[in-house]
């Protein structure tokens, strides 16, 4: 059993997965599984040098962990973040076995994606593995967001203001490629006014998308305001 009682002023993913009844933890578990598993995976190639077939066999065992009653019963929210409990697990469970076979109710993930990522992207050398982890956990958290508002934009047939967003404000941002809002109005065939409105809608929803992310794994209002601060430089209240 987890020490302590849960809190009674916050609730989130994390706090539901250490108190929660067995239906609602195993729910919880995925949703920390599905936040993390990728950055873990590339972490593990960087930290240990682990062959990719190896280390989707030891994610896997590794997650098989993750999965059981108790894993979080040392976790305190109030020390670290749940992602680096995690990755201090992980390197335990490699200091105790540097292999292992694939579980037989291994979980559906598809690691050569992730695979891809780690083999072709440009790290920077003088950064730890500690600090790739982070960087990598930033980049992630975006990466989710950014799909989860392309699936809700799409749900409402808004897939314009979706693309206005992606090319105003990611791919090309900061760039000498960067258009003016005035030209991806143009280019998709919006009034500039009503690019303007959309953009700033969409904005909007995808920062409220990133603190949801944030606010599902963290355990209390400062660790919230915190990791907000973190990723944005400022720290709304959780919802």
């Amino acid at each position: 059993m987890p020490t302590g009682d849960p809190p009674t002023d916050y609730s989130s993913v994390v706090i539901t997965a250490q108190f929660g009844n067995e239906k609602d933890r195993l729910g919880a578990i995925e949703h920390i599984i599905a936040t993390h598993w990728k950055v873990l995976y590339k972490y593990l190639r960087l930290r240990y040098a682990v062959a990719s077939s190896d280390a989707e066999a030891m994610m896997q065992s590794f997650l098989a962990d993750v999965q059981e009653k108790g894993f979080l019963d040392q976790f305190d929210g109030s020390k670290s973040p749940i992602r680096a409990y995690l990755r201090a697990k992980l390197d335990e469970f490699v200091t105790r076995q540097k292999t292992s076979p694939t579980d037989p109710s291994s979980l559906p993930i598809d690691f050569s994606l992730a695979d891809e990522e780690f083999r072709t992207e440009q790290r920077d050398s003088s950064q730890s593995a500690e600090e790739y982890f982070e960087s990598e956990w930033l980049r992630n958290i975006f990466t989710l967001a950014v799909e989860e508002l392309y699936g809700k934009l799409q749900l409402q047939g808004k897939t314009v203001q979706f693309f206005l967003f992606l090319r105003h404000d990611l791919q090309g941002s900061g760039t000498s490629d960067q258009l003016s809002l005035d030209d991806l109005a143009k280019e998709l065939s919006v009034p500039p006014e009503i690019a303007t409105s959309y953009l700033k809608e969409t904005r909007a929803m995808y920062q409220g998308i990133v603190t949801d992310l944030i606010q599902s794994l963290t355990t209390s209002t400062a660790e919230f305001r915190k990791e907000v601060r973190l990723l944005f430089g400022n720290a709304p209240s959780p919802a």
